[in-house]
């Protein structure tokens, strides 16, 4: 049980238990066993990077938010460059990224009207 606490969380060891998240929280406190929400989404993995970058090439970011539901889009971005160097695409190339940003800001502003 101790290993579940840490993990698990007080709200669902308590309902495991039949017992309140108060009194789970204060056996855990009397025990001395610490309660580390976990924060923030799970780690990239080299799979996810490989993935990321295929995706990328097939239909930037489009296509990254459909293959990565559960990640945000600013962390999307992070990850594109950080592991897609921008400096090792020529010129024309990142001026036509630009302007699909451009035109993908406009789209979403438009929705939101």
């Amino acid at each position: 049980m101790i290993a579940g606490y840490a993990s698990l969380g007080p709200e669902l060891l308590a309902k495991m238990l039949g017992k309140t998240r108060q009194a789970v929280k204060w056996r855990a406190w009397y025990f001395g066993i610490p309660h580390t929400p976990q924060k923030g989404a799970p780690k990239w993995t080299q799979e996810d990077i490989e993935a990321l970058k295929q995706q990328w090439e097939a239909g930037r970011l489009a296509a990254l938010r459909a293959a990565f539901p559960e990640r945000t889009e600013s962390a999307i971005k992070t990850r594109v460059w950080e592991h897609i160097a921008p400096a090792s695409r020529d010129a024309q190339t990142r001026e036509d990224d630009r302007q699909r940003h451009k035109a993908y800001k406009a789209l979403l502003n438009s929705a939101t009207r």
